[in-house]
Formats: C-alpha cells, sequence, structure tokens
C-alpha cells in the first residue's frame, strides 16, 4: 500500500511539474512574442543578455539549441548552461543581471522579495518549492 501510495505522489508531483513548465513557457511567449533566438537584443535596454557568460546577442541560439533545451538546460557534462538563459529573454533580466552576471544569488534573492512584496506574492515561491517537491530534500 505504501508503494502505491509513492507512486500516486511521484506521478501527482510529475504532472504538476509538467503543468507548471507549461504555464512558465505560455508566459514566456506572451511577454515576449519576438523569438529571443532571433538575434533581436536590444543591448542598451537589457545588456545583462549582451554579457559574455550568456551572449545572446552575438550568437543567437540556433533552432537544433532551441531544441535540444526543451529536453535539458544542462551541459552535457552536467554543468549549467548559461546560455539557455537567451530563451527567457528578456522576461528574466533581474535573474541574469544579479545572478550571472553579478554572480550575487543573495542580491536576487532581495529584489525578488521586494518584487513579490509589492505584489503580495511573499508565499509564491514557497509554494512552487513545495509543490515541485524541492522541499524533499531535506
Amino acid at each position: 500500500m505504501l508503494a502505491t501510495i509513492s507512486e500516486e505522489v511521484e506521478s501527482s508531483k510529475q504532472e504538476v511539474q509538467r503543468l507548471i513548465h507549461q504555464r512558465h513557457r505560455a508566459m514566456a511567449q506572451q511577454a515576449q512574442p519576438e523569438s529571443p533566438t532571433s538575434g533581436a537584443v536590444d543591448c542598451e535596454k537589457y545588456p545583462m543578455f549582451c554579457d559574455a557568460k550568456v551572449n545572446c546577442s552575438q550568437r543567437p541560439l540556433t533552432a537544433d539549441e532551441r531544441q535540444a533545451y526543451d529536453k535539458r538546460l544542462a551541459t552535457t557534462s552536467g554543468k549549467a548552461n548559461q546560455r539557455s538563459w537567451c530563451l527567457a529573454y528578456p522576461m528574466y533580466s533581474t535573474s541574469v543581471q544579479k545572478c550571472i552576471v553579478e554572480g550575487n544569488p543573495g542580491g536576487y534573492a532581495q529584489a525578488m522579495y521586494e518584487s513579490q512584496k509589492k505584489l503580495k506574492l511573499i508565499s509564491a515561491d514557497a509554494i512552487y518549492c513545495f509543490v515541485a517537491g524541492h522541499c524533499n530534500n531535506t
């Protein structure tokens, strides 16, 4: 019986993650109807996407890269692939600036906290993390 419950929980968790991923992609497409891989990156308005660490403007993502990122964002060696941030142009400019360009994840956390506080969404990330199963690694 415990095995059945565990299987049901895992199945539900995977479904929630799939739905969250679909919603995120839909929101990203609505936020930026132009393809972030077209090379049309506004380096004056969004300089973080032109930083050498992600290089979205000088080296736009290819169709093959975009297709590969649907299955795996990391490099083949399992390292973070910073270029995958090009898919999020310009929606995640604060994330890229604080975490990737500045190397300041604490600064990003503070900026997001202040942003979510203004929108009365303080619990949003906690709810997402719990539902997605990130709290299971304690």
